[in-house]
């Protein structure tokens, strides 16, 4: 079950302000859709083409927001993003065959008409547009990298959230080493990564670092710095509960923690989160951000050697 598709999208079919509102208002890591950044330069080029419009400063300003909107959707996901073909199509199809998107929007059409959609027809009612923003899935790592795998592919920035994390437990190890390994696999542009738990009441924070030191490197791929942030609550009202993984793209909520036990019986939520959420969970756990509700108990690096 994923939780995010990847469309490839016709530069052809965003010719004017009102294309890319439309499309804009619907595409986004929060929608469940990202849009698959082909060429290399496809955001550029519709850029270029659609602002150098003769439009009124109030056209120009709306059209600047649908764009910005717009982009936040395009994300690169280890695809080849050079056309290998004379038109666009033409490419799409090869790297369809090679690995599906969910659909490709254009008004061209091809031999696979049910691959394909227009802007007409990008409503809940069409079932490869239709979205669903959770899931209740296996406690297992595998599973959730089906579901976000996307996500994981096209940041730069990784962050783990999970207060109760053992470092010398397995179901945390396991997930560590998946989910970073994803990550890392194929994208160049990982360059942050976190993890930040809650203080322990039975281990202090030179034990716990001294742990993570002892287990972890040989669960993160090599060359990769995990670092990570010991939050205190003791004097603030905020409590530090909820699971999360985030991106400088966006982030997910995992219910009952970061730990795979793929041999539990019981499920947890999964859910992508909204715009307003993301933002402030990111603020909450950055040092210095107005919005940050703990106080930094303590912070390492260590460097991974798998």
């Amino acid at each position: 079950m994923k939780l995010l598709n990847e469309y490839a999208a016709d530069p052809e079919i965003l010719c004017d302000a009102k294309s890319v509102r439309d499309l804009a208002d619907k595409v986004g890591v929060p929608k469940g859709r990202i849009i698959a950044r082909f060429p290399k330069r496809w955001f550029r080029e519709i850029y270029d083409r659609l602002t150098a419009l003769d439009t009124s400063f109030a056209e120009s300003q709306r059209l600047q927001l649908s764009l910005a909107r717009l982009e936040k959707a395009v994300l690169p996901t280890g695809r080849p993003n050079k056309s290998q073909k004379e038109t666009w199509i033409d490419s799409i199809l090869d790297l369809h065959k090679q690995a599906p998107f969910r659909a490709i929007l254009t008004n061209s059409r091809a031999e696979d008409g049910e691959s394909f959609l227009n802007l007409d027809s990008l409503d809940e009612d069409n079932p490869l547009w239709k979205a669903e923003h959770e899931y209740p899935l296996a406690r297992s790592s595998d599973v959730w990298i089906e579901a976000i795998g996307l996500l994981l592919t096209a940041c730069s920035e990784l962050m783990f959230v999970d207060p109760h994390f053992k470092p010398s437990a397995p179901r945390y190890q396991r997930t560590l080493q998946v989910l970073c390994q994803a990550a890392k696999s194929n994208n160049p542009r990982l360059s942050i990564t976190e993890y930040h738990v809650k203080k322990s009441e039975d281990l202090s924070a030179v034990e716990f670092e001294k742990e993570c030191r002892l287990k972890l490197p040989a669960r993160v791929p090599n060359g990769l710095e995990l670092k990570f942030f010991i939050w205190s609550t003791e004097h603030f009202g905020q409590d530090f509960h909820a699971r999360y993984i985030l991106t400088n793209h966006g982030g997910v909520r995992i219910e009952q923690g970061l730990d795979d036990n793929p041999m539990a019986e019981t499920d947890t939520d999964v859910s992508l989160l909204g715009e307003s959420l993301y933002r402030n969970r990111r603020a909450r756990f950055t040092e210095g951000h107005e919005d940050c509700k703990f106080n930094l108990a303590h912070s390492f690096s260590l460097i991974g050697q798998r």
